[in-house]
């Protein structure tokens, strides 16, 4: 600090306007983009049904939910008693 008693008051100055700018940057280079209204959510559509056939034929395949009377009483009460949570 001998050599030049001001550089700390400089450095300050320095990084107080460094951060303003840098505020700046992200305010302006980081906004959402403008929304476009879309006709439909397009190939998401196809993947969406496709996982849906999916899910139910992994579901149809597993031996454990064998359709009985008592697992469909079983199930249908614990949807009933979930629904009123």
């Amino acid at each position: 600090m001998a050599a030049f008693p001001l550089a700390p008051l400089f450095a300050l100055l320095n990084n107080w306007v460094e951060i303003r700018l840098d505020a700046q940057k992200f305010i302006r280079d980081t906004r959402r983009p403008v929304a476009e209204r879309a006709e439909n959510i397009g190939i998401w559509f196809k993947i969406l049904h496709m996982l849906a056939h999916l899910a139910v034929i992994s579901n149809v395949s597993q031996p454990k939910h064998a359709l009985t009377n008592e697992s469909i009483h079983i199930e249908v009460l614990l949807l009933t008693r979930l629904a009123m949570i």
